[in-house]
């Protein structure tokens, strides 16, 4: 079966827009490219995954991604679920088997995640009637999606956003996908607020020192620009992705 994942990018500018009042402009971005970067290293060290691709409107951030070992692919279009759709073009056209969506704002993901949701797949489907399978795994709290496996490609449309966790369960039991809520900490945990970066630091600290550590790596390599507006038009009803 060949695997393909998705990693969807707001940009530079625009990313962890939550996180402006919070963190200086340069210490915003640094933030995102060391978090970028600790995904692109869980999922390629998986070594479950065939090819990994990064969706973006921004050619710096693809820029990056690339240098990673992601594959850029511009994105044409608006929105998370817009991006998502123009990977599973892609990996249609490509002939994969099966589609990893995954966000890029998750400061405790390792590779082993990675490689246990993966195996998700394996399982053999509890009956033969199932038109593919769809894996979920939803945020801490339970109302967002951080990751998301299906297969066939493009079996289940996309539903992040508001209740994007039980939007995506009601769909794949609609589309008659044998449909997992996959329980995993560190993928649950992203960071979108100040209230996430609080609670990273009480319960995680070990894992805060590290994201701090490889921010203040990345730092000095951002340059110095005036506070960017988003660029691209808003959609409150998506999760922030990075």
């Amino acid at each position: 079966m060949r695997t393909l994942a998705a990693i969807p990018l707001r940009g530079l500018a625009d990313g962890k827009s939550r996180l402006r009042d919070l963190l200086p402009d340069r210490v915003r971005r640094a933030l995102i490219l060391a978090l970028l970067e600790r995904t692109a290293r869980a999922v390629l060290d998986a070594g479950v995954v065939d090819l990994a691709l990064a969706v973006s409107p921004d050619p710096e951030l693809l820029r990056q991604a690339q240098q990673f070992g992601l594959l850029p692919l511009p994105q044409a279009s608006d929105g998370l679920n817009a991006a998502l759709g123009e990977a599973t073009t892609w990996a249609r056209e490509q002939h994969y088997d099966a589609l990893l969506a995954l966000h890029a704002d998750l400061p405790l993901i390792t590779a082993q995640d990675v490689r246990a949701l993966v195996a998700q797949l394996a399982v053999p489907p509890a009956a033969t009637t199932h038109a593919g399978d769809l894996i979920i795994v939803g945020d801490r709290h339970n109302l967002g999606t951080t990751a998301l496996l299906m297969s066939p490609v493009g079996v289940a449309p996309f539903h992040f956003g508001d209740q994007s966790l039980t939007r995506h369960l009601v769909a794949g039991e609609a589309h008659g996908l044998r449909t997992v809520a996959h329980a995993a900490h560190a993928l649950a945990f992203d960071l979108d607020t100040p209230a996430d970066i609080a609670a990273l630091a009480a319960w995680h600290p070990l894992a805060f020192a590290a994201l701090c550590r490889d921010i203040g790596r990345w730092l000095p390599q951002v340059p110095q620009v005036a506070p960017t507006p988003p660029t691209a038009t808003p959609h409150p009803a998506e999760e922030n992705y990075l």
